[in-house]
């Protein structure tokens, strides 16, 4: 985080250092944002494998109990 700035700073300090917190803050919503954005693909690759396997679970559930009742 950007130094504060010193007692008795004057008002274009002041400014500076709200436009200096103001991109720090910008740059640490971004990467948030991209840490959440990764965390959410993530997720849905093994959703979609999860799926994925299911279906060839029950897939193979049916050929058994076909082949079973013949």
């Amino acid at each position: 985080m950007p130094p504060e700035p010193p007692k008795g700073a004057g008002p274009d300090e002041i400014i500076a250092d709200i436009e200096r917190t103001r991109a720090h803050l910008g740059d640490t919503v971004e990467e948030l944002a991209d840490r959440a954005t990764a965390r959410g693909r993530e997720a849905a690759y093994l959703a979609g494998g999860l799926v994925a396997a299911a279906a060839v679970l029950v897939a193979a559930a049916l050929w058994w109990r076909r082949r079973r009742a013949t």
